[in-house]
């Protein structure tokens, strides 16, 4: 089924036949179903996950007594797994119920894609955008080799309301969005969930992490041509292992790292991660950005720095962000030995990326809902 997604994104044909035929079919849908005025649908990572900014927008409306009488349902690939949330409703992606569920739901709120990259014009509903991280990477027109249904998505999707963490990525957001109404520059939900794990520890993650040893959470970003010589190997993790109890947390596409005492941070909340770790070794993960908040030492780790900003291309070099970048694994123990707490350099990126206190960014989002 994948192979054929794919198949269907990277066609110019295909894809415009995909868009153009169900968007109609959207069409004429939209005028057979009537709209609950008080129905919000999520969805995650486009149903892979129930996490990040949607699950903070979820979990803050259902403790809210304004919203007590609103129904909420969550759009995932499989309904069921998430055992932790069998209380809400969930409806299975791409599915004829989902589709008539999410005309039916008022708001929808979104950290990717919620109508399955066709964009069709939603005049009874209100689409929330909370995208899934400060963009680093170069986006949409600038990124080579994007398949064409995403791109064309980009291009036509009419986003109500896309957040923002600063001037810099209401730029970047608005010309990837160029048909968005209006941009809230007033952060991210992602810091209250990151507020949250600090009251709320998560009991199973905190039961495997045995040793006195500092933890290194390690997040790479993902590849398209898996280059796995830009990625830690099993030698370096091994080796860095000797000194630190290590959490890899790998991108929802990237294959994952089998090393006995490698704890598998996929199995956990990326915020409950946040919490416990000592200190991030990323490279281009916009997870720097939102690691930033904790003021825990960032290393990058980037041997692929050159290649990768030809190949993909970046906004701004890494290197301006000022935090240590090591382009050999002997450069990256040099950096975790000497143990610069990075001090001013973590408050800076959080007063140039990151600057809004959670509860204006709560109010700017529950003023959404008219």
């Amino acid at each position: 089924m994948q192979k054929i997604k794919n198949v269907v994104k990277n066609s110019a044909l295909l894809g415009t036949l995909y868009a153009s035929v169900l968007g109609l079919c959207m069409f004429f849908l939209r005028h057979l179903v009537r709209v609950d005025e008080k129905q919000i649908m999520f969805a995650s990572y486009s149903g892979r996950q129930i996490s990040d900014t949607p699950l903070a927008a979820y979990l803050i409306l259902k403790a809210d007594p304004k919203f007590a009488d609103y129904r909420f349902v969550w759009a995932v690939n499989q309904p069921g797994e998430f055992s932790e949330f069998e209380d809400v409703k969930q409806v299975r992606m791409d599915s004829i119920g989902y589709f008539i569920q999410l005309l039916k739901s008022k708001y929808w709120i979104s950290n990717a894609s919620i109508e399955r990259l066709i964009p069709f014009k939603h005049p009874n509903n209100i689409y929330i955008q909370f995208w899934h991280g400060v963009p680093l990477k170069t986006l949409g027109h600038y990124e080579p080799d994007l398949p064409h249904l995403v791109q064309y998505w980009y291009d036509h999707v009419e986003l109500d309301y896309l957040f923002a963490y600063s001037a810099y990525d209401a730029e970047k957001l608005h010309e990837l969005f160029p048909k968005t109404k209006q941009v809230i520059e007033q952060g991210q939900l992602r810091k209250w969930l990151s507020d949250q794990a600090l009251v709320r520890p998560d009991l199973a993650l905190k039961a495997q992490l045995q040793s006195d040893k500092p933890i290194l959470l390690y997040v790479p970003t993902y590849r398209n041509d898996q280059q796995t010589a830009a990625f830690l190997n099993i030698n370096e993790l091994t080796d860095l292992m000797c000194d630190y109890q290590v959490i890899y947390r790998g991108h929802y596409f990237s294959e994952r790292t089998d090393l006995p005492g490698l704890i598998d941070g996929n199995q956990f909340d990326l915020y409950q991660l946040f919490a416990v770790a000592d200190l991030l070794v990323t490279d281009y993960s916009s997870v720097l950005f939102d690691f930033a908040y904790w003021q825990k030492p960032i290393y990058l780790y980037a041997p692929d720095l050159e290649n990768y900003g030809v190949t993909r291309g970046f906004y701004f070099n890494p290197r301006e962000l000022g935090l240590p970048l090591a382009e050999s694994f002997d450069e990256l123990k040099q950096y975790l030995l000497a143990g610069d707490s990075l001090t001013d350099v973590l408050k800076e990126l959080e007063i140039t990326y990151d600057p809004h206190d959670v509860n204006q960014t709560m109010q700017a989002f529950k003023a959404c809902f008219k």
